[in-house]
């Protein structure tokens, strides 16, 4: 997708002057159009399934928080694949990066599984990387290794 591309052709197409993509991606500039990244920031809203999932999980964990207990937040994210495949955005370099012109799983190299295990009261945690077929099993072998080495 190059909105640039598509004005110009759509000018010409339109019987304006034919302006190229570089004088085009100029003007809109000029306007204060410009390239940007969408920000996520707008609230999604209540879903009638989510609210009271989350008021069940706030009356479990408010005892255990008030007796001093620890109270363990564990989330993953999607598998992410690993090789040599299209990323959004752009990187600086001397040469252009290549790669697929598909980003098909069976094209990857492997994957990894970001997740977080973040201890409530104190705000504690990390963010782990892993390799697996199951985000879950990943996340507790972590809580376990966390939780031998760091003590009970």
């Amino acid at each position: 997708m190059n909105p640039a591309r598509d004005l110009s052709v759509s000018l010409k197409q339109a019987g304006r002057p034919s302006l190229g993509t570089r004088v085009v991606r100029r003007m809109l500039s000029d306007l204060g159009f410009v390239r940007r990244q969408i920000a996520t920031v707008l609230p999604g809203g209540a879903t009638a399934d989510r609210d009271p999932s989350f008021g069940s999980l706030a009356q479990r964990k408010a005892p255990y928080l008030a007796a001093g207990k620890p109270v363990l937040r564990i989330e993953t994210k999607k598998k992410a694949c690993l090789g040599t495949l299209y990323r959004h955005g752009k990187v600086y370099g001397q040469q252009a990066q290549k790669a697929f012109d598909h980003d098909l799983p069976s094209g990857a190299e492997g994957g990894i599984v970001p997740h977080g295990i973040d201890e409530v009261a104190r705000h504690h945690g990390g963010l782990h990387v892993g390799l697996s077929r199951d985000p879950t099993a990943l996340a507790c072998d972590r809580l376990r290794v966390d939780w031998e080495s760091d003590g009970q």
